[in-house]
């Protein structure tokens, strides 16, 4: 079975379920009529979709022992998954708690730097 049929499926799995984990994840953009002009609650799941599909694949590629994507070490490997997932993770505090845009900015900066630099060798 190829990564994108699989896709595929975790997707239509999602979709399916989508009532059911909008009420198990209550993460919702409220409006406030500034920025935000949409008149209901609207549940933030797009970035949960995306990484649910990430992680599947990223652990699907470990079972299977051929990547979809091809990193030269198990470090890199290790590292982009990690790099991915702090992101993620600060996407979804910043749905849930709306953090200052500069204190987001200051932690995926470094979230980056610690990524470039951890995949780095010396000789």
């Amino acid at each position: 079975m190829t990564y994108i049929s699989i896709t595929i499926l975790t997707n239509i799995f999602l979709l399916l379920s989508f009532n059911k984990i909008k009420k198990l994840i209550p993460l919702n953009d409220k409006p406030d009529k500034k920025l935000k002009i949409h008149k209901q609650n609207v549940p933030l799941l797009g970035g949960i979709f995306i990484f649910f599909n990430y992680f599947v694949l990223s652990v699907l590629s470990l079972i299977i022992e051929t990547p979809f994507i091809n990193f030269s070490t198990t470090r890199e490997y290790a590292s982009i998954f990690l790099f991915v997932s702090l992101f993620f993770l600060v996407g979804l505090f910043d749905d849930k708690y709306n953090s200052k845009p500069f204190s987001k900015i200051l932690i995926l900066t470094s979230i980056s730097n610690k990524s470039i630099s951890s995949t780095q060798y010396s000789g």
